[in-house]
């Protein structure tokens, strides 16, 4: 829940400096945010507007968000239990809260379901994934079968019986919506287990990719260590649609890169959100491939690689007829001296010189439009300096 109150008093000078230093304060964990403030985690933090905030390595034992709107809530090593935060009337849906409240309410409601998870979740792995494949395969209550191979997912200390329940719950679950919440609790727990990470998210980005939770999960697991999980979150975050709306913490990722395929990709999708000129400016024609921001540009790369087809429409459009080539014979035939066919060509080739010198500059433009609007500069050599393409407006700036 949203509150907004308006007041006509001017901000403190004490409240000044808490802005500013807040302002100043580099890290982003909510509990050093907190202590940062001088808030009170037991009364100011109620009724507010907490949506998709990231509660990664934190304690929030202490904290009240009654009423609270914590839609999106995500986070890895989080320390909280069951009523600690208190959570009365909050909006906890698609958060990192949601399937452990459920299942806490499912399990007080239904003890004997309680009793068969805790002897699943301490008998020899073979026999347990052999129990749940048969309480996932049966014709009974679906959702009573997933709900106990949830919550024996998440007690089982057996990463070859967690990996097997997760498998078999892709393809017997019918509920989607406890679905993702399930997957969510996998990857709120699982940061330090990446072949159960890689599990969740490879699981949440085929049935969910375009959701806003799955969107926010992959943000929290591109700066996860392990490269298999970089490389997979990166590429789905690509294919998102929200994918402007985290740009530049993407790029961040990006410029430290050192994968040239990802580079390459990162290039091709931020063309898509500044124009088709960019798009078309930034691609390789000759290598069917888009430029790597790293790579250094000059003028015969640029010639060498444009698309041949815009070219030709561009002569087409500009100057008809210049590039068809010289018939000696009918010139011959019309008594014209070898010195007119001559120069008839010399008249022909400057004319495609300066074609090709104002497609160049098109390009370059398109190009320097991609470094003003997304800050990626590709460097481009002049042959006499080096400068940055889009720093200012055009060819402008050295590069160091």
């Amino acid at each position: 829940m949203k509150t907004i109150s308006y007041v006509d008093e001017p901000i403190s000078r004490d409240n000044l400096e808490k802005i500013e230093q807040l302002l100043k304060f580099d890290e982003t964990n909510f509990v050093r945010l907190t202590k940062l403030c001088n808030l009170d985690r037991a009364t100011d933090f109620q009724n507010l507007d907490l949506t998709d905030v990231d509660f990664s390595n934190c304690d929030l034992r202490g904290y009240n968000f009654s009423g609270a709107d914590l839609r999106g809530a995500v986070g890895v090593n989080v320390i909280w239990e069951i009523g600690d935060p208190i959570l009365d009337n909050a909006d906890t849906s698609d958060s990192l809260f949601t399937h452990e409240l459920e299942q806490h309410k499912y399990f007080r409601e239904h003890p004997s379901d309680l009793a068969l998870v805790n002897r699943l979740s301490t008998d020899y792995w073979a026999n347990t994934i052999i129990r749940i494949d048969d309480l996932l395969r049966s014709t009974g209550d679906k959702s009573r079968s997933a709900t106990i191979a949830r919550a024996v997912f998440g007690k089982h200390k057996d990463p070859s019986a967690r990996s097997n329940i997760l498998l078999f719950m892709r393809s017997a679950v019918q509920n989607s919506e406890a679905h993702k919440n399930f997957i969510s609790n996998i990857l709120a727990g699982s940061w330090n287990n990446p072949e159960i990470s890689l599990s969740g998210l490879s699981a949440m980005i085929a049935a969910y990719g375009h959701s806003r939770e799955t969107f926010n999960w992959l943000l929290k697991y591109l700066g996860h260590p392990d490269k298999k999980i970089q490389k997979t979150v990166f590429f789905a975050l690509l294919r998102s649609s929200k994918f402007p709306s985290a740009f530049k913490e993407i790029r961040s990722y990006v410029k430290n890169c050192d994968d040239s395929v990802m580079r390459r990709a990162f290039v091709g999708r931020s063309t898509e959100i500044v124009s088709e000129d960019a798009k078309s400016a930034l691609y390789n024609f000759r290598d069917r491939v888009f430029f790597d921001f790293t790579e250094i540009l000059n003028q015969s790369l640029l010639i060498e690689t444009w698309s041949p087809k815009e070219f030709a429409r561009f002569i087409e459009l500009t100057e008809p007829g210049t590039t068809k080539p010289i018939d000696r014979r009918h010139l011959i035939n019309r008594n014209k001296s070898m010195e007119e066919i001559l120069e008839a060509e010399r008249i022909r080739e400057a004319k495609l010189a300066r074609l090709e010198e104002a497609f160049l500059k098109r390009r370059l433009d398109a190009i320097c439009e991609f470094g003003q609007r997304t800050e990626l500069f590709l460097k481009y050599d002049t042959g006499s300096k080096r400068v940055e393409l889009g720093r200012y407006d055009g060819l402008l700036t050295y590069s160091n």
